[in-house]
């Protein structure tokens, strides 16, 4: 380990950040079985023409959406390869007119290889060896563990449903997988989805009431029974005119027919028509053309989290013009880091008005956002400083921690399942206290990661020097003029220009210095905000359910993290190496801060969590 720090010490600073940057970035190839193949040819597919019914509406999920994110949403549950390989739509369009060709194809995937080893078990302590023939012969459990893809006639067969039963009953560990399972199974049965794609809205109903399939539309058209769904209703759509009523039955025959025998002109006409004609039953109601049309495209550019690779892009300029002060580099490192930061700024704006409203009320929302708002700080902050040495520093803390956050809505399962635009709960969108509260919060989160950005390249810096040994680039690029010592005072002591010098660069103060001042302002700028986002949290509280403080975990664990920067201020205050405990604190304070961001909100069950 040191023979490696000292050649990278030799190797000149630059090259020790970049390495330590690009460490662990690299993408991993793994090995994935292909999608499950469709029941129609890629030649039928290209010459479908899907543009109309795509951006037509379904009313799902609490709200009114493009039927392409519509496909998507549920697609994601029953196995994510599907989105990655084929059309969401065709799927979708699969699904619901070919049904026999899935009932005996492994489309449900079931992705923790420990619960699919503990179903097999419990499939096999049911049945005997010389009971088990197709579909839970060896070869298909074998094969099922293996790669987690399991068929309908897997799933219903009496041996699985018993074994899911028996998993069900613990709820600590393999209830929510089988839960999963169920939901995956429902999702991709053609009957389940017709039962939900409801993109037929009520002639004179207003927004909120409840929209119709195709199946009520035909069971008023050609006196066919009522779906169960309705049962007790009667069968139709109140109000809709017999001949659009019989346009749309006509339009989803024809759609049968043309994709049983793989007649795209006849499909594509088909969907056009049940697209346009929906459009016309209730105008009022019925989103804009464009709005679904920026859905569709919002969701195929995955939710824009692409734009973790040009805040990644800026991060390299930024270093290089904090150790050499190059003009041209910090000019390159800033403009791609405001494009980044517009880009994400047009994606937070474009998802606020999908949405209807502020986007903070999931997961993903919440990770974006803050990332946003902690860029929004560092991007005044550089202006603010221009002059002092931590210019540079801070954008490129920032954009280190927005990179991760859109890194994490991109890739992490658990986020992107949960990611997807829902209404808020009308008890939370009621108070203006959900969006002052929890901005405060969440931006206070990202200013600590950004902290814990700044204090971990000091002590591998501080490391990496001690190890090269006195004289050498990164010594003295580390040390400075001013030594290995702490910044004297706070934030407010740097930007009144008293802990550093206006005009010099960050290594003529000293790395060391001019990372311990920017890890500085970064934290006392989030010890005052989570102090006055936990206060008004309290306050929230208070007024939504009469007590200000009820020892929830994610209460608790909040205010842990503030503890732990009330004993940073403390220690800053009474220690002599001053700066290293700094960046030890701003370590353990970020650590505390994701452990109630993450375990707290998907592992312990609580008010403000989704255990």
């Amino acid at each position: 380990m040191k023979t490696m720090l000292t050649t990278t010490a030799r190797a000149g600073l630059p090259a020790a950040l970049l390495v330590l940057l690009a460490a662990g970035m690299g993408p991993v190839a793994v090995a994935e079985e292909a999608a499950p193949r469709l029941s129609v040819t890629s030649t039928f597919v290209d010459r479908l023409d899907l543009d109309a019914f795509r951006t037509a509406a379904v009313q799902s999920g609490g709200r009114v959406r493009a039927i392409d994110s519509f496909a998507r949403r549920n697609l994601r549950q029953v196995n994510p390869k599907l989105l990655r390989e084929h059309d969401p739509v065709v799927v979708l369009l699969d699904l619901l007119l070919m049904p026999e060709h899935w009932a005996g194809t492994e489309v449900v995937h079931v992705k923790k290889e420990p619960f699919r080893i503990q179903l097999v078990a419990e499939i096999r302590n049911r049945l005997p060896a010389d009971a088990r023939v197709s579909p839970v012969s060896d070869e298909d459990l074998d094969r099922f563990r293996a790669t987690g893809l399991a068929s309908f006639r897997f799933l219903d067969h009496p041996a699985t449903r018993e074994a899911l039963g028996v998993l069900e009953r613990d709820i600590m560990r393999t209830n929510k997988e089988v839960q999963k399972i169920r939901s995956a199974r429902a999702l991709a049965d053609a009957g389940v989805l017709r039962s939900i794609l409801r993109f037929i809205p009520e002639p004179g109903a207003d927004a909120i009431a409840p929209w119709h399939t195709i199946d009520d539309v035909m069971a008023g058209a050609e006196g066919l029974p009522a779906h169960p769904a309705h049962a007790g209703l009667g069968g139709g759509v109140p109000r809709l005119d017999p001949e659009v009523a019989a346009t749309l039955t006509s339009a989803w025959r024809a759609l049968e027919r043309a994709w049983r025998f793989q007649d795209a002109p006849a499909a594509s006409e088909a969907l056009d028509t049940l697209a346009r004609t929906a459009r016309t039953i209730n105008p009022a109601i019925y989103p804009p053309a464009s709005r679904l049309e920026w859905e569709h495209w919002y969701y195929r550019n995955n939710k824009m989290t692409w734009i973790w690779l040009v805040y990644f892009a800026a991060i390299p300029f930024l270093l290089l013009a904090t150790v050499y002060g190059v003009r041209r580099a910090r000019l390159v490192g800033l403009t791609l880091f405001v494009v980044a930061f517009s880009l994400h700024t047009f994606s937070i704006g474009l998802r606020w008005w999908l949405a209807g409203r502020i986007p903070n009320a999931n997961m993903f929302e919440a990770i974006s956002a803050a990332a946003w708002f902690g860029c929004l700080v560092a991007l005044i902050l550089e202006v603010v400083l221009r002059r002092w040495p931590v210019r540079n520093l801070l954008a490129a803390s920032a954009a280190t921690g927005a990179m991760v956050a859109l890194m994490v809505c991109r890739f992490s399962p658990v986020i992107v399942q949960g990611g997807d635009i829902s209404p808020v709960m009308p008890v939370l969108d009621r108070t203006i206290w959900l969006y002052i509260h929890t901005n405060m919060i969440i931006a206070s989160y990202a200013l600590i990661f950004f902290a814990s950005v700044t204090g971990a390249l000091y002590l591998v810096l501080r490391g990496v020097a001690a190890l090269s040994g006195a004289g050498t680039v990164i010594q003295r690029s580390f040390a400075g003029a001013g030594g290995v010592g702490a910044v004297p005072g706070g934030a407010a002591s740097i930007i009144l220009g008293r802990g550093l010098r206006p005009g010099a660069t960050a290594t003529e103060v000293g790395l060391a210095r001019t990372l311990d001042g920017t890890t500085m302002i970064f934290l006392e700028l989030a010890f005052l905000l989570l102090w006055a986002g936990t206060i008004l949290g309290a306050v929230w509280a208070d007024v939504s359910w009469g007590r200000p403080w009820g020892w929830d975990p994610k209460e608790v664990f909040a205010l842990n993290t503030w503890i732990v920067f009330l004993v940073l201020v403390h220690v800053r205050l009474k220690v002599r190496d001053k700066a290293f405990w700094t960046a030890v604190l701003a370590l353990l304070g970020c650590a505390v801060m994701l452990f109630n961001w993450i375990v707290i909100n998907f592992q312990i069950v609580g008010l403000h969590s989704y255990a």
